[in-house]
């Protein structure tokens, strides 16, 4: 339930690029297919909600 808060405060693309990578189980090249962006593009936004959700989460655990 948390973990999906955070996502949803994700800048759109990344949020979307992420939710087709984890929830659906989609490839790289798969997304990039679907959304009609390089790979490159996909690896970029899928490393910046990574990277933001990290964060959240250990700003979260520094707030016990």
């Amino acid at each position: 339930e948390y973990i999906n808060k955070l996502i949803e405060k994700l800048p759109e693309k990344c949020k979307l690029v992420f939710r087709f990578s984890r929830n659906a189980g989609l490839s790289i090249s798969e997304i990039s297919m679907e959304l009609g962006i390089s790979e490159k593009t996909v690896e970029g936004h899928l490393t910046k909600g990574l990277k933001a959700l990290r964060l959240s989460l250990k700003n979260s655990l520094n707030l016990f």
